[in-house]
């Protein structure tokens, strides 16, 4: 007994899976497999461009974020620096003043105490002023 080949129609036997002449496989799914097999490989492959892009997206944003949160940090170490600067003017005003007191007082041991805690503050604020502008120098030559 014999039957056509699907693919060559030509006569092979009746219980072949495979055509002698071609070579094709007379169960129709198994022989459309590869196709299947292509199909799929393109379909990840097409996916696989996706996430590429968008991953891609993600990165480009990200390093956008960086930069803007760079530049904020910067401008804070300014701010910073500056209170700080603002600070130390108010309190040299402020020594000045009880200086002032303690030469025009009959009492000047009265503005000692406060006298020498503003000194104090000064001196802690000029190491604030110091570190601040120390990280702002950092800072700038990191970027």
């Amino acid at each position: 007994m014999t039957k056509n080949c699907k693919s060559c129609f030509e006569n092979i036997h009746f219980n072949a899976t495979v055509c002698k002449e071609c070579g094709r496989h007379q169960n129709l799914i198994i022989q459309n497999l590869q196709h299947v097999g292509i199909a799929v490989s393109i379909v990840m492959l097409l996916l696989a461009y996706q996430q590429y892009k968008d991953a891609s997206k993600d990165r480009v944003a990200t390093t956008e974020a960086l930069k803007n949160t760079e530049i904020v940090e910067s401008r804070v170490r300014v701010f910073k620096r500056d209170i700080i600067e603002g600070n130390i003017r108010s309190y040299k005003i402020l020594l000045n003043i009880y200086k002032f007191r303690m030469d025009n007082s009959e009492h000047p041991e009265s503005f000692i105490s406060a006298r020498d805690n503003i000194s104090k503050k000064l001196k802690e604020l000029r190491k604030e002023l110091k570190k601040a502008e120390n990280e702002l120098d950092v800072s700038i030559k990191n970027q």
